[in-house]
């Protein structure tokens, strides 16, 4: 799920980094970024294929069709487990492809919550950082689906 205009960040602390849209690429004056952290241990297998549809919707709620602001946003979603895995970086609703989202989460060992919650608030406060330095409006968003297990 990479895209092309998709640059790498490292942040100041922790072993994760994220990958955004080039500020270049920005056309709007303001923003809001959207990150989903998405629990995908031991104990959401079960759910898995309810987590991808939460996404889908999440994803197709900011999309153009139903949200006149869908040029203002920028959407990044991260799966943790025993570690932290993005599974895109902060991009337009208009350039995430909703069915490839199936199959998107994969099970693994463990739960990081805190490195992925971690990471998350980072990369959006790092990214928003960045982008208001280039004279960019932007608030921010984090969204935690897990069981809590």
């Amino acid at each position: 799920m990479s895209s092309d205009n998709l640059q790498n960040h490292n942040l100041p602390k922790g072993t994760y980094g994220y990958s955004a849209t080039k500020l270049d690429d920005l056309g709007a004056s303001q923003y809001t970024l959207i990150t989903l952290v998405v629990d995908v241990s031991p104990s959401v297998t079960a759910y898995i294929t309810q987590l991808e549809e939460a996404i889908k919707k999440i994803v197709e709620g900011c999309g153009h069709k139903n949200n006149p602001y869908a040029d203002n946003m920028l959407i990044r979603i991260v799966s943790f487990a025993h570690d932290v895995q993005e599974v895109h970086g902060f991009k337009l609703p208009s350039e995430c492809e909703i069915d490839s989202y199936t199959g998107c989460l994969r099970v693994r060992h463990s739960t990081s919550l805190y490195d992925a919650a971690y990471n998350a608030i980072a990369a959006t406060t790092d990214y928003s950082s960045k982008m208001s330095n280039w004279d960019f409006t932007v608030n921010g968003l984090v969204v935690l689906l897990t069981d809590g297990e």
